[in-house]
């Protein structure tokens, strides 16, 4: 027999099982199909630990030094290979944290890992979503994410199928009618029966036929990317060119192989791609520590940039343990009792509010159903018609009432005090899948508390002292959100407004102007979190309902909490394992402080790749051979960069991040290597006059780079705190012990020079100390120079916009 799935196209003979719902699949035939592996195994997994090792091997960069290493060894200048051993520690450093990083978040990746309940040998059971396989029966309930292709066997669902067409539209599915994995339930239940799944779902022919995503925004990717391809671009020429003007200008080969080997070194910043990736790997592990699970490591970023937080309601400032208070009723208080432990019976959710009104109602089967309607956060209620008593609705007030002023101010008691209010009606007209319309009549009011988590306003007045905005969106009263918002600490929470039947526009211009949004569905959440970043805003969304997903997918960051559904665990960048909003700032602070160290020890890395850019074409110009040797760069490798970067990265940082990350970076990194570039100029200009041989210009270039090198560490450091000191004095005396003791290892011989070398030698020191202790008079001619520097980056930036696209299957 041929597998024809829902959306054609005959994949080959097999033999297909007609599947029963009341008995689903035998383990003989899953052991079957998982032999013929026609399993959901879709998952793309984390890198494996060959994958980590070649990865961190065979980089481009990698292979230049590799290969300069070779070709020092064929001239025998072993002296100078020293520089490998920088290069293979980071490398060791590099893997080691990688590795770490992999088992931390791939043990944290197992708990959240999408489940699926299914039918087999006559009972119900949870599996992990890619172990369903071809004609399972599998149980599909609100907020779970449909793990295969199937056909609805009995009862009604609404799915929400945005994350595949981009329509947010709910559409019914009835029995006999197409589901999708990929989509997610909206309201209600099935049974369906799976008629494709892995690589054969209709979201895998997608892929095939080139269906495109956004690659995560990464100011940091985004920059290292472009230098990356700009150094290659002009490393290759510069080389050939080095050495060609080395062997022009009498060199030895020997000499020439030394002197062009150190001029590509030095332009190549080698640790810093390795330094941010060890920086986010190290603060994804760290953050899994604390129960936080990083699913796009570059999510990390963009934490560190928030400005605003949208918050939903429920189970993020309130605990999400509903709790009835009141029942408000006529004289039919047992019927009605029966009535909603009956709806709750039929409807079978298993949201928060459901869960409150079951503790408090029950769920008993005393009368029998006709239609029923699941809840929607789009109509705001759910509504059943029972045999021979009636139709009922249970929703907002608003939505199911015609509200005369009594009630009104009856509901506007609870209201102000930030109860959530939900009314029992009834209805004489008829009910359909899609809803009812007629008039309804007040059976009973519930009054429901959501009470406040104890450690929100502490955790709300961390963002507001770090200079994040805080905003709340649900879809409850806005008078309750408002009042539940003021109570746990939310600045201006009266400043609030319904969206109850505004239009796009006044949901537009309300998403700046207000705190506090009630009544909000979710195209309207949706439209908030747009029409925040078009404001230049770094906005993110935390959410735990299907009714958030299409808000937490056009955040910058979306956090999910781990109670909440799977669907919006599955769209989210980050997800609470502990479902705690408290973790929140600890998230934040995690972020800042690692992007905030990669933009510093940046500034160390590209302050060597400019000045060593600068010297090779001042070379070209004034037919110099490159002033240093690959020994005399592993000095200021080590103490200058290396060392220092490492233990930099690791420091605390709170600070807001913003600005680009390139421009800033080589804001702070210029002074000091247009002073190493200047000294060098000095040096060349004056070499024939006083009679230095360039073995001399060649140890003077060396120390007084290290010295400007120490220097900007120490403006780097500020303001000193103790771990800072402790750094900057440590690369200081190691700097010292090793002119002293180590010079001839070095090849830094300070009495190799004669009077007259040492005599500049100490002119350019002195000269260099007060130019870079005096930044602030430099700033401006820094960001003059920058200006044309940033102005290439933004026509890049433009070239790179039209590349965003990408195809999934790559």
């Amino acid at each position: 027999m041929n597998i024809i799935g829902a959306w054609g196209g005959t994949v080959k003979k097999i033999e297909r099982y007609n599947t029963s719902i009341s008995k689903g699949l035998n383990n003989e035939q899953v052991e079957k199909r998982i032999s013929q592996k026609l399993t959901n195994n879709t998952r793309i997994i984390s890198k494996t630990y060959l994958s980590i090792i070649l990865s961190n091997i065979f980089n481009f960069f990698n292979m230049i030094f590799f290969g300069l290493a070779a070709w020092l060894i064929f001239v025998g200048a072993y002296s100078d290979l020293v520089f490998m051993s920088v290069v293979l520690t980071n490398l060791a450093i590099g893997i080691y944290q990688q590795i770490r990083a992999k088992k931390s978040i791939d043990e944290l990746s197992i708990m959240n890992a999408p489940t699926a309940t299914v039918v087999r040998n006559g009972k119900e059971k949870s599996i992990l979503s890619e172990e369903v396989v071809l004609d399972d029966i599998i149980i599909l309930t609100a907020g779970k994410q449909i793990p295969a292709d199937a056909v609805v066997l009995k009862g009604t669902i609404e799915v929400n199928e945005s994350l595949l067409t981009g329509e947010s539209d709910l559409i019914i599915k009835n029995p006999d009618t197409n589901i999708m994995a990929g989509s997610y339930v909206v309201s209600g239940r099935c049974y369906a029966h799976v008629i494709a799944c892995g690589k054969r779902t209709y979201v895998s022919m997608l892929t095939k036929e080139g269906k495109t995503i956004r690659k995560p925004t990464s100011e940091i990717l985004h920059a290292l990317n472009i230098l990356i391809r700009v150094i290659a671009l002009i490393i290759i020429p510069l080389g050939i060119y080095s050495y060609l003007n080395n062997l022009n200008l009498g060199l030895s080969y020997f000499d020439t192989v030394v002197k062009t080997s150190a001029s590509v070194i030095g332009i190549i910043p080698a640790g810093l791609y390795l330094m941010t990736s060890i920086a986010l790997a190290v603060s994804s592990m760290r953050l899994a520590k604390r129960r936080a699970l990083i699913q796009n490591l570059y999510s990390i970023e963009m934490l560190a940039r928030v400005d605003v937080l949208c918050l939903d309601k429920t189970g993020t400032i309130t605990d999400g343990t509903m709790r009835v208070e009141n029942f408000i009723t006529g004289k039919s208080k047992l019927r009605n009792q029966r009535v909603i432990s009956s709806m709750l019976y039929h409807l079978n959710e298993s949201n928060m509010t459901a869960q409150g009104l079951k503790n408090y109602f029950g769920t008993e089967d005393h009368y029998t159903p006709i239609i029923v309607v699941p809840f929607s956060s789009r109509r705001k209620y759910s509504a059943v018609s029972f045999r021979r008593v009636g139709t009922f609705i249970l929703g907002a007030p608003e939505f199911i009432l015609n509200i005369d002023d009594s009630l009104s101010e009856q509901i506007e008691e609870y209201t102000s005090r930030g109860k959530r209010v939900l009314a029992l009606a009834s209805t004489r007209a008829t009910l359909t899948k899609t809803g009812f319309n007629g008039d309804t009549f007040p059976e009973a009011l519930i009054v429901m508390d959501d009470n406040v988590r104890s450690d929100a306003h502490k955790t709300l007045e961390y963002f507001y002292q770090n200079d994040v905005e805080v905003k709340v969106i649900s879809g409850d009263s806005v008078v309750t959100v408002s009042e539940i918002a003021q109570n746990a600490g939310v600045k201006d929470a009266r400043n609030c407004i319904s969206l109850d039947g505004k239009s796009d526009v006044e949901v537009i211009d309300a998403a700046t102007r207000y705190t506090v949004f009630g009544r909000v569905v979710p195209d309207q959440k949706k439209l908030i979190i747009e029409t925040l970043k078009s404001k230049n805003k770094k906005v993110a969304m935390t959410g735990d309902g299907v009714n958030d997903i299409l808000a937490l997918k056009s955040a910058d960051v979306s956090i999910a909490m781990a109670s909440g559904s799977e669907a919006a665990r599955n769209v989210s960048q980050l997800v609470l394992m502990d479902s705690n909003f408290s973790s929140m700032p600890r998230v934040v602070k995690e972020g800042r402080r690692v992007i905030n160290n990669i933009e510093k020890v940046a500034s160390l890395f590209l302050m060597k790749t400019v000045y060593s850019l600068l010297l090779v074409l001042l070379t070209f110009i004034v037919s110099k051979p490159y002033p240093f040797r690959p020994i005399q760069m592993t000095l200021i490798e080590l103490f200058v960069i290396g060392i220092p970067a490492f233990m930099l990265a690791l420091e605390s940082n709170r600070n807001k991040v913003t600005g680009k990350f390139i421009p800033k970076a080589l804001r702070k990194a210029l002074p000091g290597s247009i002073v190493v570039f200047l000294n060098v100029v000095v040096l060349y200009a004056l070499q024939d006059t006083i009679g230095l041989s360039d073995f001399e210009v060649s140890i003077i270039s060396a120390i007084t780079t290290l010295v400007t090198g120490l220097i900007m560490l120490y403006i780097f450091c500020q303001p000193f705190n103790f771990y800072r000191q402790v750094l900057f004095l440590t690369m200081l005396f190691s700097s010292a012990i090793c002119l002293i003791y180590l010079s001839d290892a070095f090849q830094v011989q300070i009495n190799a020079l004669s009077t007259s070398g040492i005599l500049l030698m100490i002119v350019l020191v002195q000269a260099s100390i007060p130019i870079l202790l005096n930044l602030k008079k430099m700033k401006q001619t820094g960001e003059n120079i920058l200006k044309a520097g940033e102005m290439l980056l933004e026509k890049m930036d433009l070239i790179e916009d039209k590349e965003k696209d990408y195809d999934i299957a790559s």
